[in-house]
């Protein structure tokens, strides 16, 4: 009966992470941010709390020689069920082995394990085994399937602990504990206080994510929130004005939005950035190892740019082989083609645009906008950076170095060089003249820019 008691408030508090899901009380991206907070804050500060007023002890007691017996018995018959019944590759045994034998110890199982056992001593064991030998015997099997060598492979497993908050503060709390340190009072209060807020706000996030998001096809109005201070939501395509007195709806479109805002969070714009400068399609861990950051981590960004329509998702073996025994295909990303822009008030420059070259076409005057572009060029070259990268970053062009030439990855102007590919590229080449001079050239490619910039002068 004790142990049931100690649920309920587990429940109640789901319930009330679900309700405020579906009232919208907490916002868009309220998940997100409460998750982040737990795992980076207050786990970590519970973990610390607790192990620095309770040492470990029993190290070799009951409760760890069934978690070690268990986790062995069960993640071999996970490998054996991959290898034998299945007949998958070793990274993939591995995956299974840890699927099935991996304690759900780094996220909703820790405010569990606390709330209902009260002790956290038996967890920071669990993380200490977990995190020192399974996790580094686990990633080092997946390098040796990937045939994978040098200074990064070693430096990814000497780290995998220092990547974790919560195997931070119990290394932390486990060495104090046992040099028996407190805390000052103050700094005391502090982690008491961040501790405290861990099982809820864990219990509340789980409720929130069991609620279903709006579709990414929805628009918001947002000409007067609600009370509770979200916008109203109309299904795409609905037009006029939905409060019934004649205004102008302010309509934003919600797909923009949301991309726009998953861009707010500096490591997934930072993971943005490296996919759109890749050039080719990018591995969750080429990414992860090219920002320093954990394969989990970097997978959570990249699904949630692809959710948000920001990237383009795609499968290819990248080992080079096929056939039976070759793996299943990775996952792969690149930047998404589809433009996305947010105006409040909403503005609609590419019509005015498109207008106009229709104009221009139509009056034959194509000499006279050529030599607006050169005019317009050579003033921004008087008010931008010297440096030619700098300049062309600062238009939007994305300039990567090929040999002694400067290819532009974007074209500023593509949505009305989709039309009016003749002029727009015309006109695109003598504002680059105006600001660059001679060394610009027109050199279409199937990807980017159509022109091409000389890295030296000239002779």
């Amino acid at each position: 009966m004790g142990v049931l008691a100690a649920f309920v408030p587990i429940w109640a508090l789901t319930v009330v992470g679900y309700v405020a899901g579906r009232t919208g009380v907490l916002g868009f991206g309220a998940v997100d941010v409460l998750g982040r907070f737990v795992f980076y804050v207050a786990m970590p500060a519970a973990l610390l709390d607790t192990l620095t007023r309770q040492p470990i002890t029993g190290l070799a007691g009951g409760g760890i020689a069934a978690f070690v017996g268990a986790t062995v018995v069960v993640g071999a018959a996970g490998i054996g069920v991959a290898r034998w019944m299945f007949r998958r590759p070793l990274g993939e045994q591995a995956i299974a082995g840890m699927a099935a034998g991996y304690v759900n110890a780094g996220n909703l199982g820790i405010p569990v394990a606390v709330q209902v056992l009260g002790d956290a001593s038996f967890i920071a064991v669990v993380l200490l085994i977990q995190t020192t030998i399974l996790t580094p015997v686990i990633l080092g099997t997946l390098d040796l399937a990937r045939h994978e060598q040098g200074a990064g492979r070693w430096r990814r497993l000497a780290t995998v602990p220092l990547r974790s908050p919560v195997m931070l503060a119990c290394v932390t709390g486990v060495l104090l504990g046992a040099a028996g340190v407190d805390l000052p009072p103050l700094p005391a209060g502090v982690v008491t206080l961040l501790g405290d807020a861990a099982v809820p706000s864990a219990l509340v996030a789980l409720g929130l994510s069991l609620v279903r998001t709006d579709a990414p096809d929805q628009i918001v109005r947002c000409r007067r929130p609600l009370p509770t201070g979200r916008c109203r939501r109309l299904d795409s395509g609905v037009h006029g004005d939905p409060d019934g007195d004649g205004g102008p709806a302010g309509i934003v479109g919600r797909v923009d939005a949301a991309a726009i805002a998953a861009l707010a969070e500096p490591q997934r714009r930072a993971v943005y950035e490296h996919v759109a400068g890749a050039g080719a399609p990018v591995s969750r861990n080429g990414v992860a190892d090219a920002l320093g950051i954990g394969r989990n981590l970097a997978a959570h960004h990249l699904d949630w740019l692809a959710e948000a329509g920001l990237v383009e998702v795609s499968f290819a073996r990248v080992n080079g082989r096929s056939g039976p025994g070759s793996g299943r295909p990775s996952k792969l990303y690149r930047r998404a083609a589809t433009e996305h822009g947010l105006s409040l008030p909403p503005r609609d420059y590419r019509t005015l645009a498109t207008v106009l070259a229709d104009a221009v076409e139509e009056a034959g005057i194509e000499p006279v906008l050529y030599e607006a572009a050169r005019r317009r060029g050579a003033l921004l070259a008087r008010s931008a950076p010297e440096d030619d990268e700098a300049l062309l970053k600062s238009l939007g062009y994305e300039p990567y170095e090929d040999g002694d030439v400067w290819r532009l990855r974007n074209c500023p102007f593509d949505g009305v060089a989709r039309t009016h590919a003749a002029l727009v590229c015309g006109a695109n080449l003598a504002l680059l003249e105006g600001a660059l001079g001679n060394r610009v050239s027109i050199d279409p490619r199937p990807d980017g820019c159509c022109v091409a910039v000389q890295r030296y002068q000239k002779q």
